[in-house]
């Protein structure tokens, strides 16, 4: 009790001292509320940043995660890529025009929807010329994509006509 009758006096003493009234039990003023107040929500903010921290956190080890297994894919990739040009360069020694003209000709002859069209394929330094005749675009484009999809094959100009089927 002695204690709290001393708090009083002081901040009686020093209301008056600086000129302001007392206010209810010098504990109430607008100053104190706000304060508190102010502290709370300060508080409040505190854990809100704790928590956005540790989101952050969690996000920062998965991207973390995900770049180790990036950089393993791009290893991965740069080996594949060597091993292609390699591979590459394997068929480039053997694929002579007539080995080429050989295989255009034999995948045109086997794939069910050109087996019924006279398409006919010239190489010449690894170009391939086609032309014909296809009763479709599809076919004309299929015919193409075949010789395109041959190993050793530097381009293709695909010269073979649509022409409407005689009814």
């Amino acid at each position: 009790m002695a204690r709290a009758t001393s708090y009083v006096r002081g901040c009686g003493a020093l209301a008056l001292a600086l000129g302001v009234g007392l206010s209810a039990g010098c504990g109430g003023s607008d100053h104190e509320t706000a304060f508190r107040e102010a502290t709370e929500q300060l508080d409040e903010i505190r854990e809100t940043v704790k928590e956005a921290r540790a989101e952050v956190e969690e996000h920062e080890a998965v991207v973390a995660e995900a770049e180790a297994e990036l950089a393993g894919a791009r290893e991965a990739l740069a080996a594949a890529e060597e091993e292609l040009s390699t591979a590459q360069a394997e068929v480039g020694l053997h694929a002579t025009d007539e080995v080429l003209f050989r295989e255009v000709q034999s995948r045109l002859l086997d794939d069910e929807l050109l087996e019924d069209l006279a398409i006919s394929a010239r190489v010449e330094k690894g170009v391939v010329t086609l032309s014909g005749e296809a009763q479709s675009e599809d076919q004309r484009s299929r015919a193409g994509d075949i010789a395109r999809d041959i190993p050793g094959v530097i381009s293709v100009d695909n010269l073979v006509k649509v022409t409407e089927r005689e009814v």
